[in-house]
């Protein structure tokens, strides 16, 4: 209900457990959600923040936040550790365990521009969006309300719904919320796919 830091001080996490035999281990990005801080759980580790879109106010796309350059990205910065701890791992021959927190789909959805693009060739009709029968009903999953939703669009709505006050979504919304999270999920899975691949290439991969 709070992101307060926890003090988990008497747990011994994985990644101190392994630490604490004989393994080289590394963090970054978002592995834990406030909970612990990297540098007492990781022999090295580094910190992210937030990717923020550069508008402002109630009218920002925070679902449509498209960027040119992947090196202002949070998340290639998490790449980029990622990718040189595994050559150093391959340098050294140590047993090693890495965490890395990627943090999209999280909005905000400020993404590479062609992985927007991709989505928008993919879907020309635009995304598929719950039904009116589905948005009708109190319990669907349609009209869920998200505190980050609320806190970065400022639910631009077309009505509100029984539940928790959520918002109903207007088609639109919908669809722009829906490819954005298309979106983010395919910058994550290039991401990811990186780091496979520099583990293949490295012959670290098992």
């Amino acid at each position: 209900k709070d992101e307060k830091i926890i003090d988990l001080s008497p747990i011994e996490t994985l990644p101190v457990y392994l630490k604490n035999n004989g393994f080289a281990t590394r963090g970054a990005g978002k592995v834990f959600h406030k909970a612990l801080n990297l540098e007492s759980e990781f022999q090295d580790s580094e910190i992210t923040s937030t990717d923020q879109c550069d508008c402002k106010g109630d009218s920002c796309p925070v679902f449509k936040c498209s960027v040119d350059d992947d090196s202002s990205l949070t998340d290639y910065d998490v790449l980029k550790y990622g990718l040189k701890q595994i050559g150093d791992f391959k340098k050294s021959g140590n047993k090693f365990f890495m965490a890395l927190g990627i943090r999209k789909p999280h909005l905000p959805y400020r993404v590479p521009s062609r992985h927007t693009d991709n989505i928008a060739s993919g879907y020309p009709n635009g995304v598929a969006i719950a039904t009116s029968n589905e948005r009708a009903s109190k319990d669907s999953l349609s009209n869920y309300y998200c505190a980050s939703i609320d806190r970065f669009a400022n639910a631009h709505t077309t009505g509100s719904s029984t539940q928790l006050n959520s918002p109903i979504f207007s088609d639109e919304l919908q669809r722009d919320f829906r490819s954005g999270y298309y979106a983010a999920v395919s910058w994550a899975d290039e991401l990811v796919g990186g780091i496979i691949a520099k583990l293949k290439e490295e012959e670290l991969y098992d």
